[in-house]
């Protein structure tokens, strides 16, 4: 019983630090206006959802970017969807931050759970607390939706350590490949986290480690080879996005 109430307590502190959360962003994540990234981001995922533009080739404006890749376009393929259901209010983007931010909280909670470590609260209440997560939130980012790529990276290849080893590591590398999609590669960076995790833990061999390390490659960029191949629209645009 006094388990249960420990346990059942914890909830407070989960309330307790989104209520601070949204205390800071509430003021200018319902105002108008974002930082010039977001509005440009919120643009083309709302062109692409009147039709303007196509999900490989975005638009911006008929005389600024009029084909848009500085960016690969899932993340603003992903917001039009959004556009689409709700229409052009000028909260849609807001919402869509802020849904993203809670996905990636869900996540952590997640990861430290797997872990085996108590009272996931706490790190969200870290990560929460950096000021460069507030700032993003209400300033559309598209580091919210990478975030929720690289999250589920992390989550998947430490449920590989606990069983379905080649499924959960196929499933780390298709999210890699999602988080190439959003913002190109600087989703490629967790390429190197079983071989960190190695050195640090030594739960493992070196040997498994590098293995991992190669699966996760190849399950990265396999995927992104196909679209190259079958897509030509996606060659196109990808092939654009490593020029720019």
């Amino acid at each position: 019983m006094k388990i249960k109430l420990i346990i059942k307590s914890t909830w407070y502190f989960y309330f307790f630090v989104a209520g601070i959360f949204l205390i800071v962003v509430s003021p200018n994540l319902f105002s108008h206006g974002m930082f010039v990234d977001g509005l440009l981001y919120s643009t083309l995922a709302k062109n692409m959802a009147n039709g303007i533009g196509t999900f490989w080739t975005p638009h911006y404006t008929a005389t600024l970017a009029p084909n848009f890749h500085a960016h690969p376009p899932l993340a603003f393929g992903l917001q039009s969807i959004f556009f689409r259901i709700f229409g052009e209010n000028r909260l849609v983007e807001k919402f869509y931050s802020l849904l993203m931010i809670l996905i990636a909280a869900i996540i952590i909670s997640k990861i430290w759970k797997t872990l085996y470590y108590k009272y996931a609260w706490f790190p969200l209440l870290l990560w929460l607390s950096t000021p460069v997560v507030n700032w993003a939130c209400v300033n559309n980012m598209i580091e919210n939706t990478l975030t929720i790529f690289i999250l589920l990276f992390v989550l998947f290849y430490l449920k590989s350590e606990q069983n379905k080893k080649h499924l959960f590591i196929f499933l780390s590398g298709i999210m890699l490949s999602f988080g190439f999609l959003t913002k190109g590669f600087v989703a490629f960076f967790p390429w190197t986290f079983p071989l960190i995790r190695w050195f640090m833990l030594r739960q493992k061999t070196f040997r498994i480690a590098l293995i991992e390390t190669i699966e996760l490659v190849m399950y990265t960029v396999s995927p992104l080879i196909l679209f190259i191949i079958l897509i030509p629209e996606a060659r196109s645009s990808l092939k654009t996005y490593v020029e720019v």
